[in-house]
């Protein structure tokens, strides 16, 4: 997430994968939002509504409801992409 606040949205993105390629063991599961946000300032405007969509669906999934934080990422990255905020169930 420093990277992306930072503005180095290609350095953000790596951090995100390797986040993926480490075993997606993320607790925070902010890194497919930093993701959505971080392809879709780099232009890659499908990749971030995958990455959003790919994150929306797997907190709808979860047994417990997203933190108070990891909300606030979902609002920004949805705002970003031009979209709707889902409320958590």
């Amino acid at each position: 997430m420093a990277c992306y606040r930072a503005g180095d949205f290609q350095a953000a993105l790596d951090a995100a994968a390797k986040v993926r390629e480490l075993g997606g063991n993320d607790p925070t599961r902010l890194a497919p939002f930093v993701a959505a946000m971080a392809h879709h300032r780099l232009g890659g405007t499908g990749p971030a509504r995958r990455c959003l969509d790919e994150a929306v669906q797997a907190l709808k999934q979860q047994k417990v409801r997203p933190t108070e934080h990891l909300q606030r990422f979902q609002a920004e990255a949805a705002a970003l992409l031009g979209g709707k905020v889902q409320a958590p169930d």
